[in-house]
């Protein structure tokens, strides 16, 4: 065996060494799917306490019975949809999180739960989510998928003072959503004026946990890809420069 040889093979184990150290294990990207009832337009944004950041995960027209889907960022701790149906109906924001009473020495509040974070620790199979609409003016709704449980999908449902028997978790409103960490834990902690009347199901939202993707420290792959880097400049400078024995 050349030096040449020798010192390439020695790198390349220790590049493999430190690729190794540096890759913590994996996680499982949070995805959103849309399924359309409705022909009209759709925005999908990620947003952070109510508030949208960064471009639109989805701005277009869909159609009905058409699938629309896309990841959702580790840093948005809610969603939301705005649809027009080109029926005349639709929903101003169909909003979609998870709350928690947060409290720690000296400070008690109400957070919204990183959705892609919650996905992956609950581990959980798809969640089914009937997104509504209504024809009567301006409507709102949160979700809060954390305490949704046992929907069934239904055409249409009866919404009173803000609430819907049959849809747990939801809270109905007339204005735009507003997060109030500040409340009480016995108080929600979005705020809008209830809204009452009866809304009909225009698409069905899912969350679920797609195919395992790998994750490494940002130092690891540096160091890894000037390893290797190191490796192949050796190899070549020993071939245009064989050792001598």
């Amino acid at each position: 065996m050349t030096v040449s040889r020798r010192y390439a093979h020695g790198l390349a184990v220790l590049a493999g060494t430190a690729l190794m150290s540096f890759l913590p294990g994996v996680i499982e990207a949070a995805e959103w799917k849309y399924t359309a009832n409705r022909d009209g337009h759709l925005t999908v944004e990620a947003t952070r306490d109510c508030v949208p950041f960064g471009a639109p995960l989805f701005s277009g027209p869909v159609m009905k019975d058409g699938t629309y889907s896309g990841d959702v960022p580790d840093e948005a701790n809610d969603y939301q949809i705005t649809f027009a149906a080109t029926d005349g109906s639709g929903v101003e924001q169909f909003k979609v999180a998870v709350t928690q009473w947060w409290e720690v020495p000296g400070q008690k509040m109400w957070r919204l739960v990183e959705l892609g974070y919650w996905l992956r620790q609950k581990g959980i199979i798809p969640i089914p989510i009937p997104v509504v609409s209504s024809k009567g003016g301006p409507l709102t709704v949160f979700v809060d998928i954390g305490k949704a449980s046992g929907i069934i999908i239904t055409d249409g449902y009866e919404v009173v003072d803000g609430r819907c028997a049959e849809l747990q978790g939801y809270r109905f409103g007339t204005k735009r959503l507003e997060f109030d960490p500040t409340v009480g834990p016995d108080e929600s902690p979005i705020r809008t004026d209830p809204y009452t009347g009866t809304v009909s199901t225009i698409g069905t939202l899912t969350f679920s946990s797609s195919v395992p993707t790998p994750i490494t420290s940002g130092w690891g792959l540096v160091i890894v890809v000037l390893l290797l880097l190191t490796v192949g400049a050796i190899a070549i400078v020993r071939r245009r420069h064989p050792a001598v024995p």
